[in-house]
């Protein structure tokens, strides 16, 4: 279509204007443009005729309005400010051949020279404003007769959502050229949809009702925005998934711009309809593929039911056992409804009952559930069916199967409870049975388990059992039979029981301790543990109703010390190796004891282990009652006066010793700060399911963030907690002296790795493939450096699968007293001993392990260096506070702000600067003790025993432990600072006024979310910052009428800090093409015109991006 029509539009509505309202010798009026070619392109579109002005050797082109010449101006190459000021002024003379004239300056211009004095076309009550313009194509759209309805509602819902508030903005006029196009061409084209800012919409027609109709638009102009949105300033391919199915996200990521495999140009995601991307929505609200969720029964009877295996595919496989028979021993004879749930709405038509069964089988779905009706044709015998259900995909057409194995069993669920949890059913034409999975051939089968009158028989093949509800069976194996399977019966009064017997040959399924920790409390059902050896290796399993689990690692570990200790009994142990663990007599108040002790009788007479039980009523009364009587203990404790033996004993409740390896001291789930942690968290979310990324935020970590230890040979010393994943319901210290990386710093890992992909993103220039120029990182006092290896290998895993391969050179300093992980990993060359060492994967869909491991050899190199030797230069360097810079002392914790949030379930360590230094540790400012939750208080009184618990001083309830870093550290940064381009402090312990001191020193990014501490991870500063204030000053100096100083650059370059520091870093690799600076520019302008316009004394307005 023309691309002149906005311009005839402005041409007829100016001659309109003046032809109504009328011209008067002398009258100036000007429209503002904002590109060159615009000014250009209206000049051209007015039908001028011109006269010579011959004093300045021009040609003046005017329109003839009634008696009136409306001389027509424009900025361009032939013209200069002067000469036009020039114009103007001769038009107001009215003399000689500017008598009867008037003029319209078309312009692109800021000069106030030039319109002073002319009224703008474009202001309120003129031609072309905005709500002229708006009404006019309104008028256009409900005249027009070759619309049809629905595409006047289309353009009706465009025009609205045009901006109105945009005065005087002439760059809105063009987002009116496209109504000018359809009026036009007298139809709306496909490719029009996306200049309206919609999908095309192949159903709309359909729909009736107004209101339906408008719901639909607004729906479409949503999802099209967010598309939009997302290719205009983001990332598509990662920012679509949140919103769309894989299949829309491959499809609306597309630009249009490659060609497909046969050739054929891509389309573009704006050529998609409607009704698809709606589809790709709703999909991921639901799920990429349509899963199953439960499966529920409505008589009072008891249901078994289990997956086929740990696949996608096998979970869509279930098992189910029906036992029809009531406590009064009866049979049930109405028929058993079943009703099965998923996350899509099923169609009647896509269930089936493919096999034949012995019972009769009535299906209906209503909105997400299929309810089956069965009817055993003989009540008092076995009975069986599979039903099944197709999904097809409306877009895809893809085929996701689910099978329903259903066996209904006349007699008591204890006669099978054994095989709870390893057994399948199998219902297939030519048989019917009862699968059951063992691990090993000669595995004895045992029914009915709890009695204790015993009928030993031999299994063999096609044998017939009776069973007996007062007589526990147990079926051996024939010790010369070596198939893998044995078909056997079971007879009960009048029914017989088809079983086959089958050597298990799927793994376990893993599970790990944070799905344990939500999964019990959301089914509010215990696992139970078992553990035992076969084939001399360690057999651990989990069990919850049908499901059966392994566990493996640190977790592991963990629940083998729990069913030790629990074992045991007391309640304080030394671990003097990691096989043996030993009660340790503890002097504290008896009435500490008996609570603490009924407790693990709980856990004993259950036959439970601590992280693995729901708390049920009776349990959570025990715990509450344990931890009043603790905390009363607490409160009794003479403010001023020090600690009695069996005072200073309560920090040792719930506590395992380690007298071996790290020294750690280990707070157990029955530690009163993990007691009144879980506690908490029970009574707040009661049985909500939690996404993992904020279920695994919820840690005490921060509510002791030191406690006082003593290893084997050494003084009392401070101890730090370690974050850890494996074992949620634990808190590991680690000697802050001796392990550097005691800092809760798990994100240590993705915070290098993301810092090395910032560094080269942004510094692109100095790493071209193919001149092997190394990437060269400093690692000062990081300890044993596992975080900072496990975080350069996994960017650089990344970059080999890129085929983009350079040096990396790693400089190590302050790990004297260490075997890095740099050191270690030169020694290993066995893949699994690699990845359970270090915590990498070495899986990739391209490479073998084995060459992954050789190409990081050859081009990872590290050093290990003094650092009293002075720093090698680095791009990056990455430090964290060593322990000798740190001083331990006593704070008034009622001095420093409490980082505990939501009552203390969410927690963290607040530092604070306090009389030239930096102080860490519990703060209970703004926690009134009369106030507080069972969880404030006792953290605010076990922070108090700990610090004076390993010691003769006096107990006072307002201290705690604390450490020091004191500004005079700034010293020993100096040559860092000289030679490094980035320095990024981890973990740092100190706020950004420790940097603002050094007035060459810039901050460019801070990290505040890889944890959910209210400090930040990370702080990154240079003293290299010439090439963030040269494009700042560079942007602002291409804007007429702004200058810029360069200590004006540093104020630029912390307001990016507080709203966006990516941002910041993004300035200087951004293309030349696109608008980055100018739209970060202008939301920082924004933000500071909203922080003036909103300025109030008693206010302060936190800008949030």
């Amino acid at each position: 279509m023309n691309k002149d029509l906005i311009h005839q539009y402005i041409t007829s509505a100016v001659l309109e204007h003046f032809k109504t309202k009328g011209l008067a010798p002398g009258d100036r009026y000007n429209i503002y443009f904002e590109k060159p070619e615009q000014v250009q392109g209206q000049f051209e579109a007015f039908d001028l005729e011109a006269f010579d002005y011959t004093e300045a050797s021009y040609k003046v082109h005017y329109l003839p309005i009634d008696n009136i010449k409306l001389i027509v101006a424009c900025n361009n190459a032939e013209t200069t400010e002067d000469f036009l000021t020039k114009l103007r002024n001769e038009v107001s003379k009215n003399e000689g051949i500017f008598t009867d004239t008037a003029i319209l300056f078309i312009h692109n211009t800021q000069l106030d020279s030039l319109t002073g004095g002319t009224e703008s076309l474009l202001k309120e009550g003129m031609p072309l404003h905005i709500d002229v313009i708006k009404e006019t194509i309104k008028e256009k759209i409900k005249e027009e007769k070759f619309l049809k309805g629905h595409e006047r509602k289309i353009l009706l819902n465009t025009l609205e959502q045009q901006k109105s508030d945009l005065f005087e903005d002439n760059h809105s006029l063009f987002d009116f050229r496209v109504f000018l196009e359809i009026f036009a061409a007298q139809e709306i084209s496909d490719t029009q949809y996306k200049s309206l800012g919609l999908f095309k919409d192949n159903e709309l027609h359909s729909i009736k009702e107004e209101k339906n109709i408008n719901k639909r638009i607004q729906s479409n102009r949503r999802l099209f925005d967010t598309v939009d949105q997302t290719h205009k300033y983001g990332n598509p391919s990662d920012d679509l998934e949140k919103h769309f199915a894989s299949a829309g996200v491959n499809a609306l990521s597309k630009t249009g711009e490659k060609k497909q495999k046969d050739g054929s140009q891509e389309q573009p995601w704006f050529s998609a309809n409607f009704e698809q991307v709606h589809e790709w929505e709703e999909q991921k609200k639901k799920g990429d593929k349509p899963e199953y969720i439960e499966t529920t029964l409505k008589n009072q009877l008891i249901i078994w039911e289990k997956p086929e295996g740990n696949t996608k595919a096998k979970q869509r496989q279930r098992n189910i056992i029906i036992f029809n028979h009531l406590p009064d021993a009866s049979t049930p004879k109405d028929p058993i409804e079943l009703t099965c749930q998923f996350n899509v709405n099923p169609k009647k038509s896509d269930i089936s009952c493919p096999i034949d069964s012995n019972l009769s089988v009535e299906y209906a779905n209503t909105k997400d559930k299929i309810n089956l009706k069965l009817a055993p044709k003989d009540a008092q015998d076995t009975a069986y069916c599979k039903v099944t259900y197709t999904h097809v995909d409306k877009v895809s057409n893809d085929k996701t199967n689910f099978e329903f194995r259903v066996f209904i069993l006349p007699l008591p669920e204890q006669l099978l409870k054994s095989i709870k949890t390893n057994y399948v059913i199998n219902i297939k034409a030519n048989g019917q049975f009862i699968e059951i999975r063992t691990d090993n051939i000669d595995d004895v089968l045992t029914f009915n388990e709890d009695q204790e009158g015993i009928d030993s028989e031999g299994l063999i093949a096609d044998g017939t059992y009776h069973l007996y509800e007062d007589t526990r069976l147990e079926l051996k194996p024939d010790s010369n039979y070596d198939e893998s399977f044995v078909n056997f019966t079971l007879n009960y009064k009048n029914t017989s029981i088809p079983f086959r017997t089958r050597v298990d040959y799927e793994e376990l399924r893993g599970i790990t301790g944070l799905e344990v920790w939500q999964q019990k409390r959301v089914k509010k059902d215990s696992f139970k543990y078992s553990h035992e050896v076969k084939n001399n290796k360690d057999v651990i399993k989990l069990k919850q109703k049908n499901n059966e689990y392994t566990v493996r690692d640190d977790f592991r570990q963990s629940l083998k010390l729990e069913a030790k200790l629990i074992s045991l009994g007391g309640c304080y142990w030394q671990e003097q190796s990691s096989e043996h663990i030993s009660k340790q007599h503890l002097d504290i108040a008896p009435s500490v004891a008996e609570h603490f002790h009924l407790i693990v009788k709980y856990y004993q007479d259950n036959k439970l282990l601590p992280s693995l039980t729901f708390w049920n009523d009776t349990l959570r009364q025990l715990i509450k009652d344990f931890l009043h009587c603790y905390l009363k203990e607490l409160k009794s404790i003479t403010k001023g006066a020090p600690l009695t033996k069996q005072q200073q004993n309560l920090e040792n409740i719930g506590v395992i010793k380690e007298l071996h390896g790290q020294e750690r001291f280990k707070y157990t789930p029955l530690n009163p700060i993990n007691l009144v942690y879980q506690l908490a968290l029970y009574e707040e979310l009661d049985t909500l399911e939690l996404p993992k990324e904020i279920a695994g935020k919820l840690t005490p970590l921060g509510i002791v963030p030191y406690i006082y230890g003593q290893g084997e040979g050494r003084s009392i010393e401070l101890y730090a907690p370690i974050e850890q994943t494996h074992s949620q319901e634990w808190l590991y210290y680690h000697s802050a002296q001796v392990d550097t990386s005691s800092a809760s710093k798990r994100y240590a890992a993705n915070l290098i790795k993301d810092k090395i992909n910032e560094f080269i993103a942004h510094f692109h220039y100095l790493f071209i493939k193919g001149t092997h120029a190394p990437l060269k990182i400093n690692l000062i006092n990081l300890g044993d450096c596992k975080e900072a290896f496990q975080g350069i290998f996994n960017y650089y895993k990344s970059v080999i699968q890129q085929s983009t391969v350079f040096p990396i050179d790693v400089y190590i300093y302050g790990s004297d007293d260490y075997i890095t992980k740099f050191e270690e990993f030169s020694f290993h060359d066995d893949v699994d001993a690699i990845q359970d060492e270090f915590g990498i994967t070495l899986r990739t869909e391209r490479y073998d392990p084995e060459d992954i491991l050789n190409v990081f050899r050859q081009n990872v190199h590290f050093y290990t260096k003094k650092l009293d030797k002075g720093v090698e230069y680095a791009h990056l360097s990455f430090y964290q506070f060593k322990p000798k810079e740190m001083r331990v002392a006593h704070n008034t914790a009622t001095d420093v702000a409490t980082g505990l949030s939501l009552h203390g379930l969410v927690n963290d360590i607040p530092s604070v600067f306090t009389n030239g230094s930096y102080r860490t540790g519990f703060g209970s400012m703004n926690l009134s003790l009369k106030q507080l939750d069972l969880l404030e208080e006792l953290a605010v009184y076990y922070n108090a025993l700990i610090d004076v618990a390993k010691s003769d001083n006096p107990f006072n309830v307002e201290q705690a432990i604390c450490t020091i870093i004191s500004e005079e550290s700034k010293k020993d940064l100096e040559q860092l600072y000289n030679h490094s381009q980035w320095i990024t402090f981890i973990d740092p312990k100190v706020d950004l006024n420790y940097f603002k001191g050094n007035k060459d020193i810039v901050i460019i990014h801070y990290s505040d979310q890889y944890s959910n501490t209210s400090g930040y991870d990370a702080i990154t500063v240079t003293r290299k910052a010439k090439q963030y204030q040269f494009v700042i000053e560079e942007f602002l100096n291409s804007k007429p009428n702004i200058e810029v100083q360069t200590a004006q650059t540093l104020d630029i370059i912390n307001m990016f800090n507080a709203l966006n520091g990516d941002w910041l870093l993004q300035l200087i690799s951004h293309s030349e093409y696109s608008h980055f600076d100018r739209e970060k520019m202008s939301i920082l302008s924004a933000v500071k015109v909203g922080l003036g316009f909103l300025y109030h004394e008693n206010i302060i307005w936190v800008p949030i991006s």
